[in-house]
């Protein structure tokens, strides 16, 4: 889904939206951030889950992807979407 509250809201949660194209992230030092550092900022306020409900979206941005599936642990991925614990990073 695109980075609006969608799907935090439908799933009842608390969290943000996220853009894994960089288009809605905010910017720093009049800088945009990436997808990844982006994720980092939302980590270091406290989240705790990251997952993806549109997966062609996600995947659609290879340096991003391939940046959390070596990073983070999958707890679910499939056709579908795709959930990260973002607790532990991989090592």
């Amino acid at each position: 889904m695109d980075s609006g509250p969608t799907l935090v809201y439908y799933s009842k949660r608390n969290g943000w939206g996220f853009d894994s194209r960089g288009q809605g992230n905010p910017s720093v030092a009049n800088k945009r951030l990436d997808a990844s550092a982006y994720l980092e900022y939302l980590r270091s306020k406290g989240a705790i889950i990251f997952a993806s409900s549109y997966k062609k979206q996600f995947l659609s941005n290879q340096v991003f992807s391939g940046y959390m599936y070596l990073k983070y642990k999958t707890l679910v991925d499939n056709d579908d979407y795709v959930i990260f614990d973002l607790r532990n990073k991989n090592i």
